[in-house]
């Protein structure tokens, strides 16, 4: 069994609860929780791997947002759940494929829905129990999300019809395009989730 290389923190919440990465073999990670100074392990640790997984967001309430991904050792083909662990276990599965973003404490989580590698991801929100929804682009083929306040306004970076890249803003169940400062592309930071 190969020995952690190191732990790797994501996040942190206003509460003081810190998620994160217990790196082995890249890219083999083990995702954890610290809540409340106990430290919980949110998928086995076991070897031989069947997937591979990682914690990339936590709430004030402890829970943690991340993924679980197979890989079809027959074909090679890879997919992606999206979810959320709690206490027990996984309490939450996302109905799409996609890397995850940004989560709140409103049962709210950002992510870039679309299978491992596909160039064309969507923004997408997920309100947990209750389904997701497609953020849309400003007529181009993908957009990506990069962060979400507390009133659940998104903003990302997508595709234009011509093809450029826009900042945008979602708010309202709409999409408005910031536009550029006099160049033909803009962009909405990095995600700093692990995708």
């Amino acid at each position: 069994v190969p020995l952690a290389l190191a732990n790797a923190p994501t996040e942190i919440s206003e509460a003081g609860h810190l998620a994160g990465n217990r790196l082995h073999n890249f890219p083999i990670t083990f995702p954890f929780a610290i809540v409340n100074g106990q430290y919980r392990a949110l998928e086995p640790e076991a070897f031989p791997l069947t997937g591979l997984s990682a914690a990339t967001d936590i709430n004030e309430e402890g829970q943690v947002l991340g993924w679980k991904g197979q890989i079809d050792p027959t074909t090679g083909q890879a997919t992606r759940s999206v979810v959320v662990w709690g206490r027990d276990g996984v309490v939450a599965t996302a109905p799409v494929q996609g890397a995850t973003v940004d989560f709140d404490d409103f049962d709210r989580a950002l992510l870039d829905a679309g299978a491992p590698g596909d160039p064309n991801t969507r923004a997408t929100l997920w309100r947990i129990g209750q389904g997701t929804t497609d953020l849309g682009t400003l007529g181009g083929t993908w957009s990506r999300s990069t962060a979400m306040n507390l009133a659940g306004h998104v903003a990302g970076t997508s595709a234009t019809t011509s093809g450029d890249e826009h900042a945008f803003l979602w708010r309202n169940g709409r999409m408005t395009d910031l536009g550029t400062l006099g160049g033909t592309t803009s962009e909405v930071g990095i995600p700093h989730g692990l995708s």
